[in-house]
């Protein structure tokens, strides 16, 4: 625990450190905890500001991700909900304030990632097993038999409702959290390590599993099998690790196949989700059906959308007149981070979201970095079947993360630059 706490370097830094260290203990938790983190960061990082660094703030890095949130701000002007659009404007700030702050900083972040990400595993180690314990606690309360725990009365949201978490955002968090265990535990050299990051791996995938988000299950799988494997480890050691992560993914499939509930969160909700409704299905507005109304909903409007905040205002309206009543009543989203910025923003804020992902992928498999890669995996893959910034717990993830590596890019650019001129002279 010492090397969480206690760093070698200026008070500045090491202020910084704690600040972000806090930030990632808190993300799991209420919304409020980390807007009161990310507010004393930002105040810590203005008070050490130097005026030569304002010049750092004029980079590609900053000025993408801080588009979003401009035309965010641009959106207000002509939306159809201005009450909710302030306040998605006031939501939406770590997404101007994580590039900023993060650039402005003088810590050197890519020296404590490996720290800060395992501050954030624990973190997520220790959420786990508070929820395995308390669906215990449940079932020995009432008497229930141990088979119950895989029940659909404790898993997805049933599992993470308690702790006021949206199950598939804290399997983002578990999911991110797996891959760094992973790439700690096969470099790690002492054997009492390897086996605390091997017990924290085996704690994970149960809740991962528990959580039941399909989305993030795949792209784990995805970062598992095409980036893991070539971004971390040599040829020999390749085969060897996908033929155990092969196993290891036939047995959660043959766990998921011969468990009634997770087979059908699984594989029948994926199948009724992406299939029209029929009298055999008893999802009545399946996913499909629901994208479907919103695609005729975003061609009336395609270039600039309906504006900042309208999304629900406009997607009631169109359910309702799609007969899609369920949906109208419990004022669903857009199920689709792409579709939301379609429906809000039009053509230009999917454009200027895909953007940042696709450059995020672009400096990731450029840097070989496999912890912003899964980060960017997770992202891409979850906004397809959800609204990753309609939720504090996406929104923070995502703000924070991208802007955390694109600002450790910089910072090697920046000593790389240095170096060479240091040479030149």
């Amino acid at each position: 625990m010492k090397e969480f706490f206690f760093i070698d370097d200026t008070l500045e830094n090491r202020t910084s450190y704690y600040h972000l260290a806090l930030f990632l203990i808190t993300l799991p938790l209420d919304a409020f905890y980390g807007d009161m983190v990310l507010i004393s960061f930002a105040i810590h990082t203005f008070i050490h500001i130097r005026k030569s660094h304002l010049k750092l703030l004029l980079n590609k890095q900053v000025l993408l991700m801080s588009s979003l949130y401009l035309l965010t701000l641009a959106g207000i002007l002509y939306t159809s909900n201005k009450e909710e659009g302030l306040a998605e404007i006031s939501n939406q700030l770590p997404f101007l304030l994580f590039p900023v702050l993060l650039t402005l900083s003088n810590l050197n972040l890519e020296k404590y990632q490996t720290r800060l990400f395992k501050v954030f595993g624990i973190t997520c180690v220790v959420m786990t097993i508070l929820m395995f314990a308390n669906a215990l606690q449940i079932i020995a309360y009432f008497h229930l038999p141990f088979s119950s725990l895989f029940q659909n009365q404790f898993i997805n949201h049933n599992f993470s409702e308690p702790f006021y978490l949206h199950a598939t955002f804290f399997a983002i968090y578990v999911a991110f959290s797996i891959v760094a265990f992973l790439f700690f535990f096969i470099k790690e050299k002492k054997i009492i390590n390897k086996f605390f990051y091997g017990v924290c791996l085996l704690i994970l995938i149960a809740g991962l599993i528990q959580l039941s988000a399909k989305s993030v299950f795949f792209a784990l799988w995805c970062i598992v099998f095409l980036a893991f494997p070539f971004m971390v480890l040599s040829s020999k050691k390749r085969i060897r690790f996908m033929v155990t992560a092969l196993i290891i993914l036939i047995g959660s499939f043959f766990i998921i196949n011969n468990v009634p509930s997770f087979n059908k969160r699984y594989i029948k909700e994926l199948q009724e989700d992406l299939s029209q409704p029929s009298a055999n299905n008893g999802i009545k507005e399946p996913r499909i059906v629901r994208w479907k109304a919103e695609l005729q909903l975003i061609k009336k409007s395609p270039f600039i959308g309906y504006g900042t905040g309208s999304e629900k205002t406009e997607l009631k309206n169109t359910f309702y007149d799609n007969k899609l009543y369920y949906c109208y009543l419990h004022e669903f989203n857009a199920h689709s981070q792409y579709l939301a910025f379609l429906i809000t923003l039009g053509i230009i804020g999917f454009t200027i979201y895909c953007c940042i992902l696709f450059y995020g992928f672009y400096i990731a498999i450029k840097s070989k970095d496999i912890f912003f890669i899964s980060a960017l995996t997770l992202i891409a893959v979850v906004s397809i079947s959800e609204d990753i910034m309609t939720f504090s717990h996406g929104r923070m993830f995502y703000s924070f993360f991208i802007a955390f590596f694109l600002a450790i890019y910089k910072q090697k650019n920046s000593a790389n630059s240095k170096l060479v001129e240091a040479t030149l002279q």
